[in-house]
């Protein structure tokens, strides 16, 4: 239903020629024929079109009737003016930064999971240098020390060299012999190993006095020279 006040109808479409035009305080007022007085038109109503109006334009407006008698346009467009495509290049503007948004963010997160990936990189590095570290070390340490399995080995190799490249080993006294011969203090009972022996002085009365001992294996006279 049409609104109409004092023959101004608020709902039709008015065409008139913009009288008089101030740009810079960008507002001025339009002669419509069929109406009695001058209507007053804001830019903010043509702010859609592509160009600003000018003295002499002609547009078309809705019009509303003020207190006190005075017309003002409601809506307005400049006639032969394209209008500005706003919906798209605002969507467009919209698109165009989520895109850029959303790129940022992928490089981002990229950037991080680059990071995180070279960090998980030099500690597997890094885990596996100390591994190989420790496995030399330890390889150096059993290749240059002369463990307790290994002492007898060599014990043996040195007693293989012959006597007259190393020193006479040491016996003990004859007398202290012929006292232990003299006074014996123990007894054969049948035991021929070293493992079996208490003491040194033990042994030797064994291999002297006992048949079957397996004690002297290179015959030099000094029993158990491992145990003793």
């Amino acid at each position: 239903m049409e609104a109409v006040m004092n023959g101004i109808d608020s709902q039709k479409t008015y065409r008139g020629k913009i009288k008089t035009w101030n740009e810079d305080k960008g507002f001025g007022f339009v002669n419509v024929d069929e109406l009695p007085r001058d209507v007053f038109l804001h830019i903010s109503l043509l702010k859609h079109m592509s160009r600003e109006p000018k003295q002499g334009d002609y547009v078309h407006v809705t019009v509303i009737e003020e207190a006190g008698g005075k017309l003002r346009a409601s809506s307005g467009r400049i006639e032969g003016v394209v209008a500005k495509s706003t919906k798209p290049r605002g969507n467009h503007h919209k698109q165009h930064k989520q895109h850029k948004q959303h790129t940022r963010h992928r490089r981002s997160y990229s950037g991080k999971s680059d990071s995180r990936f070279a960090r998980t990189v030099r500690s597997i590095i890094f885990l596996a240098l100390v591994f190989v570290a420790i496995d030399a070390y330890q390889l150096y340490l059993g290749g240059g020390t002369t463990t307790v399995s290994d002492a007898p080995t060599q014990l043996e190799k040195q007693l293989a060299i012959s006597p007259d490249t190393q020193p006479a080993k040491p016996r003990k006294p004859r007398q202290a012999q012929r006292s232990i011969f003299d006074e014996p203090e123990f007894t054969c009972d049948g035991r021929q190993h070293c493992s079996q022996m208490r003491s040194y002085e033990e042994a030797l009365f064994f291999i002297r006095h006992c048949p079957n001992t397996k004690m002297d294996g290179d015959n030099d006279g000094i029993p158990c020279e491992r145990q003793f």
